[in-house]
């Protein structure tokens, strides 16, 4: 009775027992892929909502660090963005109380540049101009 508890003994204390690895070290970071979006001409219904800036290409991905828009469902909108100035990081009120149009053309925000094209996804918007494009993910309010 004895030899089957020192067999069983032996066996515990060697299966804490593993051989020591070294990962190198450019393997030892976390890779996250980004997920595959597919983008479509964006419908009248996408737009309603608060929405993020999550990436900022092109011409404004220097002065434009974050951008934030609330589109109401009757046209109307808000918009605020954390731009870099002189003096540093500051926000600026894009628009307080603008109205929207929406076209097959894209997004008119009537601030006299004329509708941009809009692209949308689940839960997310892309606003894309001659020379920036601005992809935002939709933010639920609490």
């Amino acid at each position: 009775m004895r030899l089957p508890h020192l067999l069983l003994l032996a066996a515990l204390a060697c299966s804490g027992c593993y051989a020591s690895n070294v990962v190198e070290k450019n393997a030892r970071e976390v890779k996250v892929g980004e997920a595959k979006v597919e983008w479509r001409p964006a419908q009248a219904s996408d737009v309603p909502g608060f929405y993020a800036s999550t990436r900022i290409e092109g011409e404004a991905a220097g002065a434009l660090l974050k951008a934030y828009y609330y589109f109401g469902a009757e046209g109307e909108y808000s918009g605020a963005a954390m731009v870099v100035s002189p003096e540093g990081p500051r926000f600026v009120v894009v628009e307080e109380e603008g109205r929207y149009a929406f076209s097959a053309e894209g997004i008119d925000l009537n601030d006299g540049s004329g509708p941009v094209a809009l692209d949308a996804a689940p839960g997310r918007l892309r606003l894309r101009s001659a020379d920036t494009t601005i992809v935002f993910e939709r933010v639920e309010l609490q």
